[in-house]
């Protein structure tokens, strides 16, 4: 994912938290809300009860990976926040899971290029 691609500084993610839609299933919780630019942005913030920074870290490189192979549309700003039970899935499965929750808030590019 390139760095322009990512929520970097407090004021970024303090400003998706309000006014935001906001999404969950049994593995993540979705953050989103438009931007003024036409490239969407990440963020994901997980907390210190995943373990330690290894822990942490694979799950943010899964979550960077699925995003990077995801049709998404642009002009979004998208904060992924990992449930309790997120330790045991395998990438296939969080794959899903994060699919799943961008289907169901409308953030998939469904639109077919030729």
């Amino acid at each position: 994912m390139h760095k322009d691609n990512r929520l970097k500084t407090k004021a970024d993610f303090n400003n998706l938290y309000t006014n935001s839609n906001r999404l969950t299933n049994n593995e993540f919780i979705l953050i989103s809300k438009p931007n003024i630019g036409n490239l969407s942005r990440f963020g994901f913030s997980i907390k210190k009860k995943f373990g330690n920074a290894v822990n942490r870290n694979k799950i943010k490189r899964r979550l960077k990976e699925i995003i990077r192979q995801t049709n998404i549309l642009d002009g979004w700003d998208i904060v992924f926040i990992p449930k309790k039970n997120i330790n045991p899935k395998n990438y296939k499965q969080i794959k899903t899971s994060v699919n799943n929750l961008l289907f169901r808030a409308g953030l998939l590019n469904t639109k077919v290029e030729i």
